[in-house]
């Protein structure tokens, strides 16, 4: 199948990026004259008359971009994508594009051919989707054809097999060097049999990361991984640019936890967000002697909701009294170590955490959950004699 650049980059009918004042008057022209279906002539009736309020705009634009995707309709949504202000209306509102619901491969033709010259899009998001290696590809072709696309997210992104390479090849599609993603947000992705994270989507994330050298921010919510997955992630982090990286809501491996230690190693990681996972204190306390030993430029780290025994104080306190970058530490709500319930700091551990704070010469920012406790009560102001050698807090 020809590449993204070859098909349609030279395509004569793209056109340039002009825009109309009084456009809309003669859009609905530029759709099919013949019957469309009732979802799509009422958003496109509401979108001409302005009826639009400003805070409803992205989610009304999205929709009628699918729409007019899944109906085929080039011509009408090329003069959208000509037409609107997706500065305004996406960019500085900091809102992604949502392409939602089953989309064909004609459907991202569609796309790849409405698309004018110059497209200002920043973000781009999938949700509720099948993908396949066939419509990767032309989804490929059409993402593309974004010059300023430097955000995607995927959210209830099916890779439906059909073999056992098939997902590998479809993933692998997305991380084309005309793609220049910069932040990559993965919600719940995976194959049709399971639809959180499990070794079918596997290779479409590693080929994201490991090919597109460009990602910094990888955020991952719902991954329900085993220890390999883990693993091969982290060795293609290694050799990555990402500086923000999170786990958030990671189903916690009761039975053999992993080590995450190797996430220490990740040459430029400033941001790590481990909140909301329960992980458990093996693992917690694998990293945190990790970041301790390895050297590393870490400056924010969310410990939030994982599991918490007198060990995991101890590793955090020792990480606190050696590590030079370390400015924002958050670690509300603490599970215990057997019962995963919400658990207090004891007295030892509030004590632990005390002493590492009058030799920690970083921190700008603590919130442990009770930082009004007598035994913290000379947090403020090791903080703010932090903060006056470094500046603000992050």
């Amino acid at each position: 199948m020809e590449k993204a650049s070859s098909r349609y980059t030279s395509t004569p009918s793209r056109p340039p990026a002009t825009k109309s004042v009084d456009w809309k008057v003669g859009l609905r022209l530029k759709f099919s004259p013949y019957l469309i279906p009732h979802q799509l002539e009422k958003l496109i009736k509401v979108y001409i008359k302005d009826n639009v309020p400003p805070g409803q705009m992205p989610s009304h634009v999205s929709s009628l971009v699918s729409e007019s995707m899944r109906e085929h309709e080039v011509e009408g949504l090329r003069a959208i994508l000509t037409n609107e202000d997706m500065e305004s209306v996406f960019n500085e509102r900091g809102e992604s594009l949502c392409i939602q619901g089953s989309v064909d491969v004609s459907g991202w033709q569609t796309l790849a051919k409405a698309i004018p010259d110059g497209f200002s899009l920043k973000s781009v998001k999938l949700e509720g989707m099948v993908l396949d290696e066939e419509m990767a590809e032309h989804m490929l072709d059409a993402l593309s054809l974004m010059p300023q696309l430097d955000s995607l997210v995927l959210d209830l992104v099916v890779v439906e097999m059909a073999g056992r390479t098939a997902a590998e090849k479809a993933l692998g599609k997305m991380a084309g060097p005309n793609l220049k993603i910069q932040t990559l947000e993965i919600q719940a992705l995976g194959s049709r049999d399971r639809p959180d994270f499990d070794c079918n989507a596997l290779p479409l994330l590693l080929k994201l990361c490991g090919n597109n050298s460009e990602v910094t921010t990888l955020h991952l919510s719902a991954w329900n991984a085993k220890n390999y997955q883990y693993y091969a992630l982290f060795d293609v982090l290694l050799k990555g640019a990402v500086t923000d990286l999170r786990f958030r809501n990671i189903p916690a491996n009761d039975m053999d936890p992993p080590d995450l230690s190797p996430i220490a190693k990740i040459p430029n990681l400033l941001k790590l967000d481990l909140s909301g996972s329960s992980l458990q204190p093996y693992s917690m306390e694998s990293l945190l002697v990790a970041l301790k030993e390895e050297e590393n430029r870490l400056e924010k780290l969310d410990l939030s909701g994982n599991l918490v025994r007198e060990r995991t104080v101890i590793a955090l306190a020792s990480l606190l009294e050696s590590h030079k970058t370390l400015q924002w530490l958050e670690f509300n709500n603490p599970r215990g170590d057997v019962t995963c319930k919400p658990r207090s700091w004891t007295p030892k551990e509030l004590q632990l955490l005390t002493d590492a704070l009058r030799t920690n010469t970083s921190l700008l920012h603590l919130d442990i959950g009770m930082s009004d406790h007598p035994l913290l009560q000379l947090a403020p102001g090791l903080l703010a004699r932090n903060n006056k050698y470094l500046g603000d807090p992050l």
